[in-house]
């Protein structure tokens, strides 16, 4: 992969990230990439890859049970256990409630909503990107001046309630209680700790290991 510094140990440090992800895809959802998609991917990588040599120096070693398991698979994994996690409604019931709570007093008294603490969105109608995006095309487009959007609005990050405020030739201002999910990164390192354990079979590495990354978060304290 060109790094010209790496080691045992690093080369560890990569792996463990991958793997971890994935017991935490399988454990948490009972997700994980089919076969098919794994060698499907692997077909196409060398039509989209930015790194061929070190593609073909992988490719290389002959061992294609390594290449599929621990260089493709990860890339698959990744993507998919976003995607469970911010759309688990267990995982961010609070958030969910909240804005719940805060819709439906909306609802029958639309004028409270210039009351609570709102995040403006300028968008210019002029820029071809901006106005190819989902809000606008769905909810703004749609909307009139200080008119509240009827339903909840949901992406990866957060819940919005949406009002436009004003709308001209050039510009969409936009309005929006704005209630963030729970951020990917304290979940993924409680779920970890909690219920995926990490053990070294070879305690000369693992020594190494530690020294080399004493405080790396997914670390257990020797017994």
């Amino acid at each position: 992969m060109h790094d010209t510094t790496a080691t045992l140990t690093s080369a560890l440090a990569e792996l463990v990230s991958d793997e971890l992800e994935y017991e935490v895809l399988k454990g948490k959802w009972h997700e994980s990439p089919p076969e098919s998609a794994i060698r499907q991917t692997a077909a196409r990588l060398p039509n989209v890859t930015h790194d061929s040599a070190a593609l073909a120096c992988i490719g290389a070693l002959g061992d294609s049970a390594f290449f599929l398991e621990y260089y493709v698979r990860p890339t698959l994994v990744n993507p998919r256990l976003y995607a469970y996690f911010y759309s688990d409604t267990n995982i961010h019931r609070a958030a969910r409630g909240r804005v719940l709570a805060i819709f439906r007093r909306l609802q029958p008294h639309p004028e409270l909503f210039l009351t609570y603490h709102l995040d403006t969105l300028l968008i210019k109608r002029r820029d071809s990107q901006m106005m190819a995006l989902p809000i606008v095309q769905h909810v703004l487009s749609k909307l009139g001046n200080r008119k509240l959007w009827p339903n909840i609005i949901e992406s990866d990050l957060d819940y919005q309630i949406v009002m436009l405020d004003t709308v001209t030739d050039s510009i969409y201002r936009t309005l929006a209680i704005h209630v963030p999910k729970q951020p990917f990164d304290p979940w993924f390192r409680y779920y970890v700790k909690r219920y995926v354990p990490v053990r070294f079979l070879d305690r000369g590495l693992g020594t190494e290991f530690r020294k080399r990354y004493p405080t790396l978060w997914w670390l257990k304290s020797e017994l």
